[in-house]
């Protein structure tokens, strides 16, 4: 009898998991899609003659809770919003050396990578072993690397 429970207990456990893992992809792209919506919302100021881009309160809310969830369940566009600050820090720099012009083209050579591989993951696993393994690339500026590993993933 004992036993018996046992085997149901790791059955459910394992239909659970993997219930939870079919989960993560369809979930994300939900939480992209209404990210991207309440953006432009926020975004189409001179529709509304709104004097700075601005959305009501509960929305503001909703955008700042999605920003969490995403920062918290999608490590690769995670990834890619840190890349993108960084560009936008080296491209802000003034004057600029030619290192840094080197930097910033690195970079959005990762960039382009590191969105080959946004809403790919079908698990969170995965796509933190995707975040961790393009985050050594983007550490390294080795875009040569990226590309032969991308490109076997």
């Amino acid at each position: 009898m004992n036993r018996a429970f046992h085997i149901f207990l790791f059955s459910v456990a394992v239909i659970q998991a993997s219930a939870d893992e079919s989960a993560y992809l369809p979930s994300i792209k939900a939480t992209h899609k209404r990210l991207s919506f309440l953006e432009a919302e926020r975004r189409d100021w001179r529709y509304w003659r709104k004097p700075e881009p601005v959305l009501p309160a509960a929305q503001e809310q909703e955008r700042l809770r999605l920003l969490g969830q995403l920062l918290t369940d999608d490590p690769v566009w995670t990834l890619a919003q840190q890349v993108q600050a960084d560009i936008w820090a080296l491209v802000a720099l003034q004057p600029r050396s030619p290192a840094d012009g080197t930097a910033i083209d690195a970079l959005k050579e990762l960039l382009a990578i590191i969105g080959g591989f946004e809403e790919r993951a079908t698990t969170r696993t995965q796509a933190e072993q995707f975040a961790t393994t393009l985050r050594q690339f983007v550490a390294r500026r080795d875009v040569t690397g990226a590309h032969t590993w991308a490109k076997s993933h």
